[in-house]
């Protein structure tokens, strides 16, 4: 912005305006087994949801950032078991520092198990929250994707949703610049 100016200022400031961009994807269907990248992912656009000049773009499952900046990246997964070999979920936000032609780094990670994953004969499911700072100095370069390994066998299913009510969820916010 400017400011009023006032005995021959400029009214010329590097004052940067909070959060610049925000940006809500959901997965649009469910899948079983392991997932790396995860795919299928839509952006948020129901009655409500809101954006700030959401400017994430998505192909087959890697998340490319419209500028440089630091981001808040928050990745929201829920997942159900179908058998009782299933003993626990790993989630992944991957980071890269050359668009994941070789780099393909875990830069958090969470691990989910119910009670029931001990072989107990009910059988339901899980979900959690991530959330991770990443610093995006090249949008060429730097790059996210989310992953999950459920282990123990291949019977469990990340939860998607086709009408939006975003069941598993990705979120974008740019908290500055880098």
């Amino acid at each position: 912005g400017t400011l009023a100016t006032g005995n021959g200022g400029t009214g010329a400031t590097s004052f940067t305006p909070g959060i610049t961009m925000a940006d809500h994807w959901y997965k649009n269907s469910s899948s079983t087994g392991n997932q790396n990248p995860i795919t299928g992912w839509t952006r948020m656009a129901n009655t409500g949801q809101g954006g700030i000049n959401a400017g994430m773009t998505e192909s087959s499952g890697t998340f490319t950032f419209p500028s440089t900046g630091v981001y808040l990246v928050k990745f929201n997964f829920n997942f159900s078991v179908t058998t009782n070999t299933e003993r626990f979920a790993q989630f992944f936000i991957r980071g890269s520092t050359d668009g994941f032609s070789s780099s393909n780094t875990a830069i958090c990670q969470a691990t989910d198990g119910a009670d029931n994953f001990s072989g107990n004969s009910d059988i339901d499911g899980g979900g959690n929250e991530m959330n991770t700072l990443y610093d995006v100095q090249n949008t060429s370069n730097n790059k996210i994707r989310f992953s999950v390994e459920f282990q123990g066998g291949s019977n469990t299913t990340l939860i998607g949703s086709s009408g939006g009510q975003g069941i598993t969820t990705a979120m974008f916010i740019r908290l500055g610049d880098t």
